[in-house]
């Protein structure tokens, strides 16, 4: 039976049986700028699954296209600037980098966002893709108000005001949105932290487990009283925060599985939540051959996809990333003849 986008999802985070692996992409302006006909031809020819509604909380829209060599503040009042037209923004200011700061800052309002956009694109879409909003971030959301190296040492020295922070965003930011997109009917949310290095994890275990992962409880819990698939994005090196993950329920992970290991990782989880593995944009994407590419997919797909489903996947196109090797990936996930 040939499925929609929507139903192929959903099967796939339930393992009950897609009839493909489902798949999203994000790609880079300076990629669109490079490749641009061609590329959209090829997403004709393989398109995504999902219809991922964006959040503009992270970065207003004006400091995405803000000229190179000005910076600009955001809503939160955190400082941008760009490095290139075909770069997205980096952060140069942070509004709580004294603690003196914190007793009179006063947050954005979270339903600021235009909800009838999210709600309308599910009405004309008329349930033909599975419709993921960008629920934000917790960890990342503190350290862009306080800056990393603070909140790091802050979290080490158990700071009263970590907490406040910690609870602040919570109650007052996330908790309310995963609410209304709830009334809305959002098919999942999707929330990124990146907890990895290249190695390791950026704190240790324990703290992480004891200030984040209630934190995070939360929220899965609230997700799923709206009605909604939990999405976990976090890059780096996480296998020893996974299990926890997959304890407290999320339903879909988004992982670099390269750094650690596709086929180890396989045995470790595969089968017990959901995979969106991240087709390796670090190097196999921008540096491998198309057959390299293939093969990496397959490896993906002999790990975590053989559940009755159990994975999909993540394609990032870059400007470094040849169009050949994109072609490569998409027409692999749809062909799958590994």
């Amino acid at each position: 039976m040939l499925m929609n986008g929507k139903e192929r999802m959903i099967r796939a985070i339930t393992m009950t049986g897609p009839d493909r692996i489902p798949w999203r992409s994000a790609t880079w302006q300076g990629a669109h700028k490079k490749y641009g006909q061609a590329l959209a031809e090829l997403y004709g020819r393989y398109p995504t699954d999902l219809l991922f509604v964006r959040s503009r909380d992270e970065r207003d829209p004006h400091v995405e296209r803000m000229p190179v060599g000005t910076v600009r503040v955001d809503r939160w009042g955190c400082q941008w600037a760009r490095a290139s037209d075909d770069t997205i923004a980096y952060q140069v200011g942070h509004p709580l980098d004294s603690w003196d700061a914190l007793k009179d800052y006063r947050f954005p309002e979270p339903l600021w966002e235009d909800f009838e956009r999210v709600a309308r694109a599910i009405r004309e879409d008329q349930g033909k893709h599975y419709v993921l909003v960008d629920g934000s971030t917790l960890f990342q959301r503190m350290w862009r108000l306080r800056g990393m190296e603070n909140t790091l040492i802050d979290l080490i020295d158990y700071r009263e005001e970590i907490y406040r922070l910690r609870d602040r965003i919570l109650n007052s930011w996330i908790l309310p949105r995963i609410e209304r997109w709830g009334e809305i009917g959002v098919d999942g949310a999707h929330f990124r932290d990146d907890w990895g290095t290249q190695r390791q994890l950026m704190v240790r275990p324990s703290l992480w487990r004891s200030f984040f992962k209630p934190a995070y409880q939360r929220i899965v819990d609230a997700v799923h009283a709206a009605g909604a698939f939990m999405h976990f994005h976090t890059d780096g090196a996480v296998q020893e925060i996974l299990p926890d993950l997959i304890e407290m329920g999320v339903d879909l992970v988004n992982i670099q599985g390269a750094i650690m290991g596709i086929q180890n990782l396989g045995k470790e989880i595969g089968g017990n939540v959901c995979v969106e593995g991240d087709i390796d944009r670090q190097l196999i994407l921008p540096h491998g051959t198309p057959k390299e590419v293939e093969a990496h997919v397959c490896e993906y797909v002999s790990a975590f996809g053989t559940y009755n489903g159990g994975f999909t996947a993540y394609v990032q196109v870059a400007p470094d990333v040849p169009l050949a090797n994109v072609e490569a990936a998409l027409r692999t996930l749809w062909e799958i003849q590994c």
